[in-house]
């Protein structure tokens, strides 16, 4: 019904409600005087049976047909809702986790990059809360915008992030990140008629063949360690245990 509703809409619904309905009341119209074996002209009953419906039916069914576009939108609402950040609107935690293994598995190459906006609690204790809300916001919005198309972002949780990149190398997302890292340096926050400017470390891992979601967060945040245990504000590649040094 969503889909047959979307795909004609609502004008068009109402006309065919409004032909069966005469249609149908024609129909019953007849088969009645037939039964009754009348004499009588069947003029009459057949313009009673057609404007009735005529009359009747496109009042009500519009107002039926506007209430399940409504129920409709309402539903698809709740789910946009369901699977979006409220404060950065950009894809939860649960969403990304239903997301991503569909990018994993179409892809023949992906990119993880984990990020942490740099001494965020100290934001929150110097400035304020409202102020540690607009630096998560606009550090979002900096991400919407420089995003390459097909990219899935999400907020994991507090300051941490989240980019996956399918048909992506190393190389590219390295390349994001260095433009991410510049754009966050020329943006700042304002707050009290001051200027607030931040920093964000990146953690970043790249996978060929099927991988688990899990494994790809473990190596991005191995990453994102080794970028705050290196001065922060940087990007770092993850390197297996057993890769010559």
């Amino acid at each position: 019904m969503r889909s047959f509703i979307q795909r004609h809409g609502r004008t068009n619904i109402v006309i065919y409600i409004t032909l069966l309905a005469v249609i149908t009341s024609d129909l019953l119209s007849l088969l009645l005087f037939w039964a009754s074996d009348s004499s009588r002209s069947l003029l009459i009953p057949t313009f009673i049976s057609t404007m009735v419906p005529l009359i009747v039916t496109p009042a009500v069914s519009w107002h039926l047909v506007g209430l399940l576009i409504k129920v409709d939108r309402l539903e698809q609402e709740m789910r946009r809702q369901a699977c979006t950040d409220y404060l950065t609107r950009l894809t939860n935690r649960r969403a990304f986790f239903n997301k991503a293994p569909v990018l994993l598995q179409t892809s023949e190459c992906v990119c993880l990059i984990l990020l942490d906006i740099d001494k965020f609690k100290a934001i929150n204790d110097n400035y304020g809360h409202p102020t540690g809300d607009q630096v998560l916001i606009q550090f979002a919005n900096t991400l919407k915008a420089n995003l390459p198309a097909g990219a899935l972002a999400a907020r994991m949780g507090g300051e941490e992030f989240v980019i996956l990149l399918a048909n992506t190398r190393a190389e590219q997302a390295k390349d994001l990140c260095t433009s991410l890292h510049n754009a966050i340096a020329a943006r700042t926050v304002v707050f009290d008629k001051r200027q607030l400017s931040y920093t964000v470390s990146m953690g970043l891992t790249e996978a060929f063949a099927a991988v688990n979601i899990d494994r790809l967060l473990q190596q991005a945040d191995k990453a994102l360690y080794q970028a705050k245990a290196n001065g922060r504000n940087r990007t770092e590649i993850f390197q297996p245990d057993d890769a010559p040094d």
